[in-house]
């Protein structure tokens, strides 16, 4: 092996592979993996990023889960244009 070659670790490498693989992973599973990547990593830096990282997700999942669209009460309204809000509707009215 090559002198100052990069040489990762073996949990290197796992963390980096499990990282790697969740991103395409349903979000329910993401989130389990990242804190178990945090309970395997065991530095204290490392724990708090994922786990959160896994709390952003299961918010951003629940707020999408309890997003609900409220049309009962929508009203259409036209506003007036600036030239018509200002009497000028853009006629030549010297012809």
């Amino acid at each position: 092996m090559k002198q100052g070659s990069f040489n990762p670790t073996a949990k290197q490498v796992l963390v980096t592979f499990v990282l790697q693989q969740a991103e395409d992973q349903p979000l329910s599973k993401r989130v389990h993996l990242y804190r178990a990547l945090a309970q395997y990593s065991g530095v204290p830096r490392e724990m708090d990023a994922l786990n959160q990282l896994a709390d952003q997700l299961e918010a951003a999942d629940l707020s999408c889960r309890q997003f609900v669209f409220d049309f009962t009460n929508a009203t259409a309204t036209a506003k007036p244009s600036a030239s018509e809000a200002s009497g000028h509707d853009g006629k030549n009215k010297h012809s």
